[in-house]
């Protein structure tokens, strides 16, 4: 489901991506980096926890751990750099390229399903339903990973109407304020779902307070995000 959801943003963001002037082949160069760099990040967690326990033990055990914010992390920063050697306009790229993530993160979410992974804590309220956990236990949970797949699939919508009602309202070629925008309104939305399910996770440890490591983690996101926003719809209101 991964490998879906990683050649579902590959080959939607392309697509998205040969709206701009660019030659496709180096477009498609980009898409392919980009996408290379979110799967290698994904798996740096996995393969930290790995080779740790291997210089403990002596024994590499693969620790099956996706994390796709580690993928964001490292993707973005290379993806500007990318995007700038090639000369291609940084703001637009994001927002045509970032539209089709949370769709694939849809997608992985059914394979977190599939291994018992970011699952949900025991409950026994009404959303709850028997799945099991990585061990394969299985027991009445909050079902996180249809939430956030479904939370996903709303942020995908709601960013292609935006995109598609501002691009008809004003009659140009995008439906929003500035280059970047979408971007980081795909940022916005991202963080605070992802803050809010983590109340639900069995991997919710707390720290300060309710709050977790994770939890301070995608606050700090989304008071960093909030702020360029503001900053930016700011100086776009005074030009």
């Amino acid at each position: 489901m991964y490998a879906l959801m990683y050649g579902v943003i590959g080959v939607y963001g392309f697509a998205r991506l040969l709206r701009l002037p660019n030659p496709p082949q180096i477009l498609g160069r980009v898409m392919l980096l980009v996408v290379l760099g979110l799967f290698l990040g994904s798996i740096m967690p996995g393969l930290w926890f790995s080779l740790g326990g291997w210089l403990k033990t002596g024994i590499f055990s693969w620790h099956r751990s996706i994390r796709v914010i580690g993928g964001m992390v490292v993707v973005i920063p290379a993806a500007y750099f990318i995007l700038r050697h090639y000369g291609i306009p940084i703001g637009r790229a994001f927002d045509l390229g970032s539209l089709p993530i949370p769709l694939g993160l849809a997608i992985g979410r059914l394979g977190c399903l599939a291994a018992g992974c970011c699952g949900g804590a025991p409950s026994d309220s009404l959303l709850a339903m028997a799945l099991p956990d990585l061990n394969g236990v299985w027991a009445a949970r909050y079902p996180t990973q249809w939430l956030s797949a479904g939370a996903n699939l709303v942020i995908f919508f709601m960013l292609v109407s935006w995109e598609r009602y501002g691009t008809n309202k004003v009659g140009a070629k995008k439906g929003y304020p500035f280059d970047g925008f979408l971007f980081l309104l795909f940022l916005e939305l991202y963080f605070i779902k992802r803050f809010l399910v983590q109340f639900l996770r069995n991997d919710n440890l707390p720290l300060m307070g309710p709050l977790s490591g994770t939890h301070l983690f995608f606050l700090a996101g989304i008071g960093m995000v909030s702020s360029v926003l503001l900053i930016r719809l700011w100086r776009n209101k005074e030009n």
